[in-house]
């Protein structure tokens, strides 16, 4: 069918008119809403999931898919009662259910109880589920990162088994130097306003094309600004989300890729399958994951020497290529006018984050709150998606007051659809506190864009040391950085007793940003050329 080959947009009108031919055709309403659904077009989709769950309420496929959408907008109750109903009457083998339920968990902070579904899900035949507790796995506080590391090895070694290889290239077939111009493909289903796209465009902007040129393999299905604003650099670009991981591994393959990457590690869309086929001679995982990818066929991980020390004792799969200074180059895309600090209209701080719910864990919010006590006249702000469900800010309210923090300190507001809209929130925060062990990386680029400094604590492991990373390149946060959660507490009262300073932190702060290694783009692929042509050099001599 149409679906099952993914031409999706030729098969909408063939949907429109089974339904006009008989208006209970459950399974029209459904496939349209899905394909809304994977175009982000939600009302769309809910629209046709709520009418076909009119004629079948306990309709799986639609209960599943709708489930999904409130998950997304943070209607956390409502996505659960949907999965109710879709593993109800019979349906106990529904493995995609068991998957979403672990989204829907992971979205709320239960990450426990989300891995257990995700592998319940796998059991059943989901094969992304697996991607999903690896990720879940990264939220996990109190869990030695050798665990970690040992079910990203034994997925990857289960995973590559499945595919074929292709025979491997030698530097005969290629007969290049890297005096030559090396091709370098890039797959990711986020080019586009995703949040890693911020970090993909001083990659493709500034590639020196005389040394590289540039393939993008665009796994999406969204075309938006951000599409567009990434097309427009130089580029062979090849949208191809209706290919499956054999047919663009055959492409890149007869694109004679000389350098691979990953831009999504174990993070939703991801084409692992496509490395796994080893279409190129050298592959390598960047931006948009915070761990191994498990997959033997992937050489290496662009990281830096804060996010991953010489002497870390975390393990990957990979060879780290440490890029010098950061690991990662944001680019700021018209964001709205820095605001004053809030604190000299309040007369008090307002702490905050925005960072997803699922790393806001117990012990987040234990220190969370000692910085509140240690601070009595302060508030926090959280926004993030589940709390468009009342029982879930009931819980945080509840967690809080355990720590002895009351209600009317806190201010819990959900997702909010626009970029610009969300960046204008920061207008209520005077400083950011970043989480752990799974710190933000965007979320903290935005805060620090809008002239909020963000507070963080170094750690053990690579996503606990993003924010280490990110505020070491702008010479006015490097004292934001924390060893020890009791000095997390002493950073932020510093912070607070000075509004002077803090408005003035607050109003250079993105000029500082912008002009600091974390945004000199030219520079940064300059230094991630070098890191190409090492890897090619190394390649020839190998063999």
């Amino acid at each position: 069918t149409l679906m099952e080959t993914r031409r999706i947009d030729e098969s909408i009108p063939h949907y429109e008119e089974a339904i006009k031919q008989y208006t209970g055709h459950v399974n029209s309403y459904t496939n349209l809403g899905a394909i809304y659904k994977d175009k982000h077009q939600f009302d769309k989709a809910t629209y046709y999931y709520q009418k076909a769950l009119e004629y079948d309420p306990t309709f799986p496929i639609a209960n599943n898919n709708l489930a999904i959408i409130y998950s997304m907008q943070g209607k956390i109750a409502s996505a659960h009662e949907c999965l109710k109903r879709a593993l109800a009457g019979g349906q106990s083998g529904y493995a995609d259910a068991f998957n979403t339920t672990g989204v829907v968990y992971r979205d709320e902070g239960e990450t426990q109880r989300a891995i257990i579904a995700f592998k319940q899900a796998y059991k059943l035949g989901c094969s992304p589920a697996m991607d999903n507790v690896l990720l879940a796995m990264n939220d996990l506080p109190n869990t030695s990162s050798e665990i970690v590391t040992k079910a990203h090895e034994d997925w990857g070694k289960e995973f590559t088994a499945k595919y074929y290889k292709f025979p491997p290239i030698t530097p005969e077939d290629r007969k290049k130097t890297t005096s030559d111009v090396l091709k370098i493909g890039y797959v990711s289903a986020d080019l586009n306003m995703h949040a890693v796209s911020y970090f993909v465009d001083a990659v493709l902007k500034y590639t020196d094309t005389s040394k590289f040129q540039n393939y993008c393999y665009y796994t999406g299905m969204i075309d938006d600004k951000g599409t567009e604003r990434l097309k427009a650099y130089p580029s062979e670009w090849k949208k191809v989300p209706s290919l499956s991981d054999q047919e663009i591994a055959n492409m890149i393959r007869a694109d004679e890729i000389d350098i691979l990457v990953d831009l999504a590690g174990h993070s939703g869309g991801n084409r692992l399958g496509v490395f796994a086929h080893k279409p190129a001679p050298i592959q390598v995982t960047w931006i948009g994951y915070p761990n191994s990818t498990g997959l033997p066929e992937i050489e290496y991980r662009f990281t830096d020497a804060l996010a991953d020390p010489l002497d870390t004792t975390q393990r990957f799969t990979e060879k780290l290529y440490r890029i010098p200074d950061c690991f990662l180059c944001y680019t700021p895309r018209n964001p709205p006018q820095v605001s004053p600090l809030p604190a000299l209209t309040n007369g008090y701080i307002t702490f905050g984050s925005f960072n997803n719910f699922a790393k806001i864990n117990n012990f987040v919010m234990e220190l969370w709150a000692k910085v509140l006590a240690r601070i009595p006249t302060s508030r926090l702000f959280m926004k993030c998606k589940p709390f468009a469900c009342e029982t879930i800010k009931e819980r945080v309210r509840n967690q809080f007051a355990k720590y002895g923090i009351t209600s009317d300190r806190l201010k819990l507001i959900g997702h909010l659809q626009q970029t610009t809209d969300h960046l204008d929130a920061y207008r209520y925060l005077d400083v950011a506190l970043d989480t752990f062990p799974y710190a933000g990386t965007t979320t903290t680029c935005e805060s620090l864009v809008m002239g909020v400094p963000v507070v963080t604590l170094r750690g053990d492991n690579h996503a606990h040391n993003v924010g280490v990373s990110l505020l070491t390149q702008i010479p006015s946060t490097r004292h934001l950085i924390s060893d020890t959660p009791e000095q997390f507490v002493s950073i932020c009262a510093q912070l607070a007793s000075d509004f002077e300073s803090l408005s003035n932190l607050r109003m250079n702060l993105r000029e500082d940003m912008v002009n600091s290694e974390l945004c000199n783009g030219p520079h940064y692929m300059t230094k991630v050329g070098e890191a190409f042509h090492y890897m090619w050099d190394k390649w020839l001599k190998s063999e």
